[in-house]
């Protein structure tokens, strides 16, 4: 179930829960943006350095459609950074690095995420509820509440953004391991991967896969954590 049809199931949720997925959504979308521009540079190109989207401020990379996808949906973008291939090292190659740096970062910091999450949790009260609880405690339930927001939004956007339709990263990671004429008569049909994506959101069942792969993650991660602790 998306964050708007909880909208008329549990509104004060919903809006608790769009409260909490700000910082989260801002982050993730920072550092996806960030990475790009990074490798890119590292690669030859410095078009996202002299276009300032090397910065932290979250406000340079929004894409007003990607952002309110992210926070109904969970699964959005932002505003892609601008590569000039012509300044690349290996152009094909460098490519996909680039267009991998995004998601890569963003399952590194669903990675740290879900331990900061599992360290939290495990020192919340057993049985306690939110409304009795002591106010270290509340305090605790929110953090634990915005680790795990923090944990699902990156490993979601990572998985959304590695699918490979245009303008995602996965198209370009595709592309470097397709033939160079094979590319080249897909690149007409382009301006349409926004709207089969689109497509495929609406119709949920795409949606809720990605949910269970975003969830199946998570709980892999946290796994992990209990093994190890």
């Amino acid at each position: 179930m998306t964050r708007l049809s909880a909208l008329f199931s549990d509104p004060i949720g919903f809006f608790t829960g769009l409260l909490i997925s700000l910082p989260a959504i801002l982050i993730a979308l920072t550092v996806h943006e960030v990475c790009h521009g990074l490798v890119a540079l590292w690669c030859g190109d410095g078009t996202a350095r002299s276009m300032g989207r090397l910065s932290l401020n979250p406000f340079k990379h929004l894409d007003p459609i990607g952002f309110v996808m992210l926070l109904l949906l969970g699964f959005g973008f932002a505003k892609p950074v601008q590569v000039d291939p012509r300044n690349l090292k290996n152009p094909r190659r460098d490519m996909a690095f680039v267009s991998a740096a995004g998601p890569l970062s963003n399952l590194v910091l669903g990675f740290v995420f879900s331990l900061l999450y599992f360290l939290v949790a495990s020192n919340l009260p057993y049985g306690a509820y939110f409304s009795t609880a002591a106010f270290s405690d509340r305090f605790l339930y929110i953090l634990v509440q915005f680790l795990q927001t923090c944990t699902l939004m990156n490993i979601g956007l990572c998985l959304f953004n590695l699918i490979p339709i245009p303008p995602l990263d996965g198209s370009k990671i595709l592309y470097a391991f397709l033939p160079a004429r094979v590319v080249w008569k897909i690149r007409p049909y382009e301006r349409y991967g926004f709207y089969i994506l689109m497509a495929l959101l609406f119709f949920g069942y795409f949606s809720n896969y990605l949910s269970y792969a975003t969830l199946g993650i998570a709980n892999g991660f946290l796994n992990l954590w209990v093994a190890i602790f």
